[in-house]
């Protein structure tokens, strides 16, 4: 049992850290697990709670159970954010139904079509930033909210935060992606009333989540000024998304939704939805827009996170620096080539294997959102002892992720975790492709150890892994590409060291990371 729990809130208080989760994680799910089985009990509030660390627990209890015991507050504030139907508030047949269809609407042809989008978001990044810097260098001036111009010397660079600049990109691809909507953050370099509003939404979620003590918190129906303005806040993203499902539903009506008119493949992933939908009788336009909210909460942080972090660890790492950019220049077209504005990667984890291991590597050690729990559907057996169906289950991604067990060295960013070199015969030179998860190979004294998917769960696993895994991997790894081969990304200073910090339900670089963007 881990100690400190407070009688009212249990080991809540230990787990934030005194604002360093990292060190109530500690505290909490590593230094008093038991040494041999990673098993650990501690109390949520009033619940008995079980975590785990080792990866042949987490398959199990992941692949075995889709169920999650509600938290009634945790619940208040998801439906007065993304709404009722949520997909992260529904569980059995009604969770079931709705992420059936969504699942559904990540077609081969609507990920294809999205790769096309994140193409041209990223592009369209990359002109503004450096249309910025050179602005700066003619001595004019370019408003941004997402960073300070440098002042002075002849090769003006943009300094400032990266976190915003990636939220940008990720809520535009979303637009396009999934609605078909261009809200041209990245062409102005700051939030679009659209996304501005959903900004303002995620803030006031992780801000009412992080003060339960104060009942104006929850209490939404309270005439508070706070309250007024996430009411129109809310109103105002939710009208909007709405007029876009009627749009489609207009569009699919008159047969213009690109589906070839079998219904099998639609157009965009919302045109995916509806067609979906209709074929469900119990899901309304409501239904609907929320699980748009959804997808669009699931994306719009957890990706810009994964981007913000990726570039912060190239610019630390040389090596892994020089081995993609030598990795992205050979599939890319060249700078000066006509090819190159209409160049769309394919299959971005075939194409880029070192880049597409950047990322995982990446998203091992700093996982968007570093726990998840479930309550087992049935008994388990787990070292030898049983736990009865209803247990609750916490899955601290965050320190499972980083233990020795399941990752040697795991503290280390090493790309080749989970890519290898195999040798061309024919042109005479070595290419990565994809590592095997091979045990012999994850304990050789010099070796590199190979990486444990059983203990990688960022994704999560089983019924309710995340139905978005595949657009988000190739968008991260697309817009990542695209960003370093044309820019070059550094660190402030030398001795930076970036901090987490826990955001509503993720973690994110406290500073939105800080970095010197020049052309390449």
């Amino acid at each position: 049992m881990a100690g400190g729990a407070n009688f009212l809130l249990g080991h809540i208080a230990v787990l934030h850290g005194k604002g360093d989760f990292r060190k109530g994680y500690e505290m909490v799910y590593e230094t008093p697990a038991d040494p041999s089985s990673g098993l650990c009990s501690l109390w949520f509030i009033n619940r008995p709670i079980l975590s785990v660390l080792l990866a042949r627990h987490i398959k199990a209890i992941l692949s075995g159970s889709s169920y999650r015991e509600p938290i009634r507050l945790i619940e208040l504030h998801n439906d007065n954010f993304l709404g009722e139907k949520a997909l992260t508030n529904l569980n059995g047949k009604q969770w079931r139904v709705y992420r059936s269809a969504v699942h559904r609407s990540f077609t081969p042809s609507a990920l294809k079509q999205s790769q096309k989008c994140i193409h041209i978001v990223g592009n369209t990044l990359v002109k503004a930033i450096l249309n910025n810097i050179l602005f700066q260098k003619d001595g004019k001036k370019e408003e941004s909210e997402a960073f300070e111009p440098s002042t002075g010397g002849k090769n003006p660079v943009y300094k400032g935060p990266v976190l915003p600049l990636m939220k940008m990109a990720t809520i535009d691809v979303f637009g396009l992606a999934i609605m078909d909507v261009d809200f041209q953050c990245c062409e102005k370099l700051q939030l679009t009333p659209v996304a501005s509003a959903f900004e303002y939404l995620a803030e006031e979620y992780t801000r009412r989540l992080g003060t339960p003590w104060n009942p104006a918190s929850w209490l939404y129906t309270l005439p508070t000024e706070a309250n007024k303005r996430h009411l129109q806040k809310r109103k105002f993203i939710r009208d909007f998304i709405g007029k876009q499902i009627d749009r489609a539903q207009m569009k699919i009506k008159n047969g213009h939704d690109g589906s070839n008119n079998d219904n099998s493949e639609g157009g965009n992933l919302l045109t995916n939805i509806l067609l979906t939908a209709e074929r469900e009788s119990d899901v309304s336009k409501s239904a609907i827009l929320d699980l748009v909210m959804t997808l669009l909460f699931g994306g719009y942080d957890t990706t810009s996170i994964t981007l913000s972090y990726a570039l912060y660890m190239m610019a630390t790492h040389p090596d892994i620096q020089k081995e993609c950019l030598k990795e992205i220049d050979a599939v890319f077209p060249n700078s000066t080539s006509k090819e190159e504005d209409v160049f769309v990667l394919d299959d971005p984890a075939r194409q880029l294997p070192y880049t597409h291991a950047v990322v995982l590597e990446t998203l091992r050690l700093y996982p968007p959102a570093p726990v998840t729990f479930r309550t087992l559907e049935k008994s388990i057996e787990l070292d030898g002892k049983i736990f009865p169906q209803g247990t609750s289950i916490m899955v601290p991604i965050w320190s499972i992720q980083r233990d020795a067990r399941n990752f040697p060295r795991p503290l280390e960013m090493i790309s080749a975790r989970w890519v290898r070199r195999r040798d061309m015969k024919m042109e005479g030179e070595s290419k990565w492709e994809e590592r095997p998860f091979r045990e012999e190979e994850m304990y050789g004294e010099d070796a590199i150890p190979c990486a444990n998917r059983d203990a990688f769960c960022v994704f999560s696993a089983g019924a309710r892994n995340c139905v978005g895994r595949k657009l988000a991997l190739q968008e991260a790894v697309t817009l990542f590409a695209i960003l370093v081969r044309k820019l070059k990304f550094e660190v402030m200073e030398e001795e930076y060291e970036v901090i987490p910090k826990l955001s509503s339900v993720v973690q994110q670089p406290n500073d939105g990371l800080p970095m010197i963007i020049t052309p390449r």
